[in-house]
């Protein structure tokens, strides 16, 4: 289990606790669900991975070895995983829009999420993250630009930047699935009614990379990024290093497991979200 993916929501009565020491051996692997589906393919290339990767980081020392030996890879590790990473983005979203909707401890806004009624608004304003396209609210009929974005996986230029001249575009149907997307909207006002949004502010960094993180887990190993332009159109950049086909297949069945000063952006969103008690693991 990547320890990164632990809950920053206490639950009722906790108390964050800082982490030591890893709790056990640890190792890397590829993040890319398609690579862990291969872990449980019987007879197939990686089939033995799982015991290695138990092992990679034992160093002889003998700890782990009573533990090791009863351990045992879950067969659902890749939707596992994916539910998890999907439900902390999110938590991070629900909170990040609850603080522009209502303010910090303090009681000011602190616009995290900006919605956009336009593509061409990202261009316009700053402190940028990355897009946000949720689609059109179900009953409501969207502007044709709004509809959907062609390519799952897209970039967008930025006119006149020397810093971040592209940001990424996430469609969030795609990458949070329809459960958690229907909870957001549900949960928030301000996702609510709105197709489009920019995460921003440097506070919102961790959160955007774990949507990215998210984004290339459920990725496919070949396809190109597609370009999203003003007008809300994409097309595919040239790109042979490209690895942009979304997975969009569900599992069926699953359960759950006004613009502030810079310097007001200061406090982390990692550390709203230790403190935030609205919200339950």
């Amino acid at each position: 289990m990547p320890q990164d993916l632990d809950s920053k929501v206490l639950k009722k009565g906790e108390e964050s606790q800082p982490v030591t020491e890893l709790p056990g051996p640890s190792a890397y692997a590829l993040n890319s669900r398609l690579f862990l589906q291969e872990f449980v393919t019987l007879k197939g290339l990686y089939s033995s991975s799982p015991n290695k990767l138990l092992r990679a980081t034992d160093s002889g020392s003998g700890r782990f070895t009573t533990a090791l030996n009863q351990a045992r890879w879950r067969q659902d590790m890749d939707r596992y995983l994916l539910e998890t990473m999907r439900k902390r983005v999110y938590e991070g979203l629900l909170h990040a829009a609850h603080m522009a909707e209502y303010g910090g401890e303090d009681g000011r806004p602190r616009k995290y999420v900006t919605k956009l009624n336009s593509w061409g608004e990202v261009n316009d304003l700053k402190h940028r993250q990355c897009v946000l396209f949720f689609g059109p609210p179900d009953g409501v009929s969207a502007d044709p630009t709004m509809a959907s974005v062609p390519s799952p996986i897209s970039t967008m230029a930025i006119r006149g930047s020397k810093f971040g001249a592209k940001i990424a575009v996430h469609d969030m149907r795609a990458v949070l699935g329809k459960e958690y997307l229907v909870r957001l909207r549900h949960e928030s006002e301000l996702l609510r009614g709105g197709a489009l949004y920019l995460l921003r502010g440097q506070a919102t960094m961790k959160l955007s990379m774990l949507v990215w993180k998210l984004q290339d887990y459920i990725a496919g190993w070949e396809d190109s990024v597609g370009e999203v332009d003003y007008a809300g159109n994409a097309t595919p950049q040239q790109n042979e290093d490209s690895t942009a086909t979304l997975d969009r297949r569900e599992t069926p069945g699953r359960k759950d497991p006004d613009l502030q000063p810079e310097k007001d952006w200061e406090s982390k969103l990692d550390d709203d979200l230790e403190r935030a008690e609205d919200l339950r693991d």
